[in-house]
């Protein structure tokens, strides 16, 4: 992460494609569904953050429905987050005239 100047986020993504069942990707969708981590985005890559990462995963997987894979979970949390986010933009909409 330091020596391409990569932060959280696209370091996750791309170990995520690498190591799909090790990693699981850092995006503040998932921070919003979990209720946490939103401080981790722009830290540099240290023990500390690397704790906090392992903490968000579990976090992230606990918020979840058992037995899913990594990815699986990624994709469950970006869909409810997607899914409360047009709710509130239907709620906002306003009325065709």
């Amino acid at each position: 992460m330091d020596k391409w100047d990569f932060r959280l986020p696209t370091a996750t993504a791309i170990l995520t494609i690498l190591y799909p069942d090790e990693f699981t990707v850092y995006d503040y969708r998932v921070c919003g569904q979990i209720g946490g981590f939103h401080n981790l985005r722009n830290q540099t890559f240290s023990d500390h953050l690397w704790t906090q990462y392992q903490a968000f995963k579990l976090a992230a997987i606990e918020a979840a429905p058992r037995g899913l894979t990594l990815r699986e979970v990624d994709h469950y949390h970006w869909g409810k987050s997607w899914h409360a986010d047009a709710i509130k933009d239907i709620g906002n909409a306003s009325p065709i005239s």
